[in-house]
């Protein structure tokens, strides 16, 4: 598939801009990955902030981000 100059610009700044919203949010993509893989490793919350060096709250977040409950 053909991506043009513009294209990839356009995606690289989303990228950008993605990566900048993680960070505001107080949480960096490698404790996002390294919490995820956690949870699916079945381990308990506690080790998980601990580890993840995350808060309950973005926990949460992240739990319901990937589980998200059907309506």
């Amino acid at each position: 598939m053909y991506v043009s100059l513009m294209e990839r610009k356009g995606i690289e700044k989303g990228m950008e801009k993605g990566m900048e919203k993680g960070i505001a949010r107080g949480i960096a993509l490698n404790q996002i990955q390294m919490a995820r893989k956690m949870l699916a490793a079945g381990e308990p919350d506690d080790k998980i902030l601990a580890y993840a060096e995350i808060t309950s709250e973005q926990l949460e977040k992240i739990r319901r981000e990937d589980h998200p409950t059907a309506h």
